[in-house]
């Protein structure tokens, strides 16, 4: 059985070294990761392999993306996976559907009127005490209401 020699050679690769091992029969480079020694059949492989699990970056849990630091992947965030407002005007983002759906409602739904319902009658008066036009809801009770609390000014 023949006993196969390697050449290694160092590569300086994104700031770290890489192992290259030549064979000298079948001249196949294979990468093999100096952290935990697993081995690639390329260079490409072994640096994906490096950023994946032996990186310091932060990954977005939504899409995998990874990113130098938590400001860029909150940055990431807010621009890809925010849950934004639609309406025209709102430039409103936040981060869940449960919340922009609260935000829907609180600020955009306006309830539509019921047309078998009857319209609100409101009465204006002009208060002498205080000089005010008061409206009220169409009964007397509203404008005795204002003229008992009244103070005159």
């Amino acid at each position: 059985m023949k006993t196969l020699k390697y050449i290694l050679v160092f590569m300086g690769v994104l700031g770290g070294v890489i192992w290259v091992v030549n064979s000298i029969f079948n001249d196949d480079v294979i990468y093999v990761c100096e952290v935990c020694d697993r081995v690639f059949d390329s260079k490409d492989a072994l640096i994906t392999h490096k950023d994946d699990e032996h990186s310091n970056k932060v990954k977005c849990e939504i899409c995998n993306k990874k990113f130098d630091n938590l400001a860029k992947l909150n940055a990431h965030k807010d621009e890809e996976h925010a849950f934004k407002c639609k309406e025209s005007g709102c430039n409103a983002r936040f981060s869940s559907e449960n919340e922009l759906n609260a935000h829907i409602v609180a600020t955009h739904y306006k309830p539509k009127p019921d047309p078998t319902s009857p319209k609100p009658v409101v009465k204006t008066f002009y208060c002498a005490k205080c000089k005010h036009m008061i409206q009220y809801d169409g009964t007397e009770t509203g404008k005795i209401a204002h003229m008992r609390s009244c103070k005159g000014k």
